[in-house]
């Protein structure tokens, strides 16, 4: 068998390609690399791994440092997958295409990294496809968003009720909704300039439809 060259990236000590600095901004995440600074614009801080991965690459095909670095600071992310939108001076987590438990713990750690001194809101749908676990895992997503750094959580979809009875039970201010304009209007009532939503639901709940909403509201 022909030898093979390993590379191995990462964050911690002893990779050939490390990561450090890591720094969550309003214009995206910043990320040092072999001394080189780097930019991503997404708020997504478990992406760095990903343009790590893409910088490696980038080297061993011979692609000059400058390319690499201008290449991550353009590259553009899939719709609906942690998107930074901003709504009058709102700050908008736009993770709509999907959900499952994993990915909402992602998303609820960059709603609490993101740089804002302003309240935080998680706006929760269905988590589809989760078997006879639905509700359990629902609960425990109640649990996830009551001890993360949410303020305020407005549910939708039959399921997502079991989030907002799981919250308030832990203390969690939290609101379930049958409409999703009305969802929107109580966004707009509460929310400021300088907040963060975080907008999280499963395909089929199709919560990008709030966007829509919150543009024209605001």
């Amino acid at each position: 068998m022909p030898s093979r060259k390993i590379l191995r990236y990462g964050v911690s000590a002893g990779n050939d390609y490390r990561a450090e600095a890591i720094l969550v901004e309003t214009k995206g995440t910043r990320f040092r690399c072999a001394k080189r600074c780097f930019r991503i614009e997404t708020w997504a801080r478990h992406q760095v791994l990903n343009a790590l991965a893409a910088v490696v690459c980038a080297r061993e095909l011979g692609v000059p440092w400058t390319g690499i670095r201008d290449g991550l600071a353009k590259a553009e992310f899939p719709p609906g997958r942690q998107t930074p939108r901003v709504i009058q001076g709102r700050w908008i987590i736009d993770d709509t295409y999907n959900a499952n438990p994993l990915s909402l713990a992602a998303a609820l750690t960059t709603l609490s990294a993101f740089p804002s001194s302003g309240r935080r809101f998680v706006v929760c749908g269905d988590m589809a496809e989760l078997g006879s676990g639905d509700v359990a895992w629902h609960r425990r997503a109640g649990r996830m968003i009551a001890e993360s750094s949410a303020d305020l959580v407005l549910t939708m979809g039959p399921s997502a009720r079991w989030i907002s009875q799981e919250a308030s039970r832990r203390g969690c201010a939290s609101r379930h909704y049958q409409r999703l304009r009305a969802l929107a209007l109580r966004l707009k009532k509460e929310t400021r300039p300088g907040d963060v939503i975080l907008i999280k639901g499963s395909r089929r709940m199709r919560l990008e439809r709030l966007l829509l909403y919150l543009e024209e509201l605001f």
